[in-house]
């Protein structure tokens, strides 16, 4: 049986995925109703740790879901990046601002990259240089089928040199 649920406590964030046991291993829990909660179900589980093997797997980040999500989504656009267009975008930065769904990474006072999730989980990315010349934009998001990229570009010397769309890595 597989549940999910988020729990979560003074700012950080954990996401439950489910449960994996061995056959008949459910006989060895106390009785649930079948109305009990997700976070009910959790506790039962782990409240046997003392008389069962219980392991314990979570994804923790120190800040809130939207957050969470979009900091979750920096490796994709980066796989996208190396993947399709053997391109490193810069992420160097010394701070960060938040304007809800959307990161903007400083470098002194220069803007060095923007990311943002939208309520669909897809990445827009957009990296700058050190002129403040856009270095490569893209919009990615994470499936079943591996990462869907809407569109991908690079530029060097204010000039496109390299876009791909409806791509898949």
């Amino acid at each position: 049986m597989a549940h999910t649920h988020t729990l979560t406590h003074t700012h950080t964030l954990f996401r439950f995925v489910g449960f994996v046991a061995n056959d008949g291993a459910g006989k060895l829990l106390d009785e649930m109703p079948a109305d009990m909660s997700n976070h009910d179900l959790v506790m039962a589980v782990l409240n046997k740790h003392s008389s069962r093997k219980v392991g314990v797997g979570a994804e923790k980040f120190e800040c809130d879901r939207e957050l969470a999500q979009i900091r979750r989504a920096i490796p994709s656009v980066m796989h996208a990046f190396q993947a399709l267009a053997s391109h490193v975008p810069p992420l160097d930065h010394d701070r960060e601002e938040r304007h809800g769904n959307t990161i903007k990474a400083l470098h002194g006072d220069q803007v060095r990259y923007e990311l943002q999730v939208d309520s669909e989980h897809r990445a827009s990315f957009r990296a700058f240089n050190d002129d403040g010349a856009i270095n490569c934009e893209a919009r990615v998001q994470d499936g079943h089928n591996g990462r869907k990229v809407d569109y991908i570009k690079v530029f060097y010397n204010h000039q496109l040199v390299f876009e791909k769309q409806n791509q898949f890595c």
